[in-house]
């Protein structure tokens, strides 16, 4: 099953159901973001590192809008956020979730420039 990214303020949150674990627990997860390449997955550790029982056992991570543009994302305002993850129990880890997507991130205007005060 894909995850699925919602908008939360600064962060874009991912959350995923929890996959057939064949009987085992499921240890860890990795959880990835597709780059602009619109190809290459990357992992963000600091907020969404699958070893981290609070990630793990809630199936839920955030990663920040200003992450996201920079690099090695580079993701453009107005664009949809894909994420992929897997799953390892003792018995190993599993392929790559469908792409998930669901989250644009924000567009936001330009700052104004060439501001005159106009007295009428």
């Amino acid at each position: 099953m894909a995850p699925v990214s919602t908008i939360n303020g600064d962060n874009v949150d991912l959350t995923w159901d929890l996959p057939n674990f064949r009987g085992s627990p499921i240890t860890s997860y990795t959880v990835k973001f597709r780059e602009s390449d619109l190809i290459t997955f990357t992992e963000y550790l600091p907020t969404c590192d699958g070893t981290y029982s609070s990630v793990y056992t809630t199936r839920t991570c955030y990663i920040p809008i200003s992450v996201l543009r920079d690099y090695p994302y580079n993701i453009a305002w107005g664009s949809s956020i894909y994420a992929l993850y897997s799953a390892t129990n003792i018995y190993g880890t599993s392929i790559d979730s469908a792409e998930g997507n669901g989250a644009i991130i924000p567009s936001v205007p330009d700052a104004p420039i060439n501001l005159a005060n106009v007295v009428a």
